[in-house]
């Protein structure tokens, strides 16, 4: 199943780039942002952290793709100065959408992600779905969109076997302008087992964005993973923090 999973996302790695910084429109279907960030600790606790985040859309007539990635990396310094890497996290995700309504605010999906979180329990999962969402515009700069439907999940936690399981999955995405440049963003993603109850899962990030000049913006993230029936060992939930400069295109 990973091969399927991944095909799409390797199409998306190599197709054009041309054009990013222009406006949207039919002739150059094209825009995304991406943004960085990079804490250092000394003292006791010597360490590093890296974010990085993309996001990728083509959008034309009544079709839409979506691409995304995400990584996060903690590297630490042991007594003796000794670095090594002791948290990462990927993620990469991308969706294709067929539009429909009066509006187009309605749609059909299909996606595909693949999540890797190690250090916290998680070796693999990797879903394929497809559903219906709706994408309501609160106004020109706010929206808030709802996608509901089956998934196909293929889970490996740390010390155990690999699971294939059948989910019903509900995601929520929203961003909202606050005025004078600042935007409140959020998106959650829920999956629950339709064999066993207790096999949930959601992952979901908050954020305030200040766009302080034209095509960049400051942002700071937090994010919460949980899991139902993590690996043994591991707590149900992990939380993340990150403060990111990022660009749009």
């Amino acid at each position: 199943m990973l091969p399927v999973i991944l095909l799409p996302l390797l199409t998306l790695v190599h197709a054009p780039f041309d054009g990013f910084i222009f406006p949207l429109t039919e002739e150059n279907p094209w825009s995304g942002q991406a943004d960085a960030g990079l804490t250092f600790l000394s003292g006791n606790n010597t360490s590093s952290t890296s974010s990085l985040n993309a996001q990728l859309e083509w959008k034309l007539n009544d079709t839409r793709w979506l691409g995304t990635s995400q990584y996060t990396g903690i590297r630490q310094e042991n007594s003796e100065g000794l670095a090594s890497t002791t948290s990462r996290l990927y993620h990469f995700g991308l969706a294709y959408n067929s539009l429909f309504g009066e509006e187009n605010e309605w749609f059909f999906y299909s996606k595909s992600a693949a999540r890797n979180d190690t250090p916290n329990g998680l070796e693999l999962r990797a879903d394929i779905g497809l559903g219906l969402g709706y994408r309501h515009a609160w106004n020109d700069l706010s929206w808030t969109s709802f996608e509901f439907g089956p998934s196909l999940i293929r889970e490996n936690l740390v010390g155990a076997i690999t699971e294939d399981t059948f989910n019903s999955r509900f995601a929520l995405s929203s961003e909202i302008d606050l005025g004078n440049s600042w935007t409140w963003t959020a998106k959650g993603e829920y999956f629950s087992s339709t064999e066993d109850s207790n096999d949930q899962s959601f992952t979901g990030e908050s954020g305030i964005r200040w766009a302080f000049h034209e095509g960049w913006f400051l942002q700071g993230t937090a994010a919460l993973a949980w899991d139902g029936t993590p690996a043994v060992g591991f707590g149900n939930s992990d939380n993340r923090f990150m403060l990111t400069i990022g660009m749009t295109f």
